[in-house]
């Protein structure tokens, strides 16, 4: 009898126990199913979202760019630099009538004067007339400046590091001269337009013995009452001094660029490369 009510108690003992394990792992098989459901609602809101932005390159300045059209890759280039109160789109202009071997790259000076109006570094007036005057420093480190864009230029497009050409027109030939005459081992040929080499340049070209195989190309209106004649007149014979091949033209205008310049200016380019 007492065997009876034993195996009576163990069999609904058994029955209990598997009733629970049942709940419990109905429980857990529920929670895991959650949690997964959770997972994935999460992954669908995460693609639902918005990506951010991915982070634009930062180059010393801003720029307009015209790709070489006969290379995708080890293309020469010009870096064009406007002159002073002007801007990159300007003097862009010119860009789609060189060669069209050329890379051309024209960056936009970083001090406004005003609306669409930008300068290299800031002149002071001196009295009346074109009289102004300048921190010697800050031409220094604007010239500086210029050659780290060179080499984020020369990354960013693939350009070739042995056929890189500055040019500029006024303030923007000013820093071209100086900076192309003080880094020949960077710079293949220079192109000053109605400009001048500033003594904080000449002072350090004077002391330089190797320039390499850079080549100038100098213009200069005759009748310019904003950068004299004279002063280029003393930076050519001092480039004919160092030895340096030199191009100089000058024209019957003011200071400005003619058709005629731009024309020899433009074959002047197209010569230099087919060397």
């Amino acid at each position: 009898m007492r065997l009876k009510i034993s195996i009576q108690f163990l069999s609904i003992f058994l029955l209990i126990f598997s009733l629970l394990a049942c709940q419990t792992n109905g429980t857990t098989a529920s929670a895991n199913e959650v949690k997964k459901e959770a997972v994935a609602g999460q992954s669908k809101d995460a693609e639902a979202a918005p990506k951010p932005a991915k982070t634009q390159k930062t180059f010393t300045y801003q720029y307009e760019v015209r790709p070489s059209k006969t290379h995708s890759e080890k293309a020469p280039a010009l870096i064009l630099l406007h002159g002073r109160g002007s801007n990159a789109q300007g003097f862009f202009n010119f860009a789609q009538r060189l060669d069209e071997r050329l890379t051309v790259i024209a960056p936009q000076a970083p001090l406004a004067m005003g609306p669409n109006q930008f300068q290299w570094y800031k002149l002071d007036r001196k009295g009346p007339g074109q009289n102004f005057s300048y921190d010697g420093k800050e031409v220094v480190q604007a010239s500086k400046d210029l050659m780290t864009f060179v080499g984020e230029m020369i990354q960013e497009y693939k350009l070739d590091p042995d056929k890189i050409y500055l040019g500029g027109f006024s303030q923007g030939g000013i820093m071209s001269l100086g900076t192309a005459l003080t880094n020949a081992d960077k710079i293949a040929g220079v192109t000053c337009l109605s400009g001048q080499l500033y003594p904080e340049f000449s002072e350090q070209i004077a002391q330089q013995k190797d320039f390499g195989n850079l080549s100038v190309f100098i213009s200069h209106g005759t009748q310019d009452k904003v950068l004299t004649l004279q002063k280029i007149e003393e930076a050519a014979r001092l480039i004919k001094k160092k030895g340096i091949k030199l191009n100089t033209n000058y024209y019957e205008v003011a200071h400005t660029m003619s058709q005629e310049n731009y024309q020899d200016w433009a074959k002047w380019l197209s010569e230099e490369l087919n060397q």
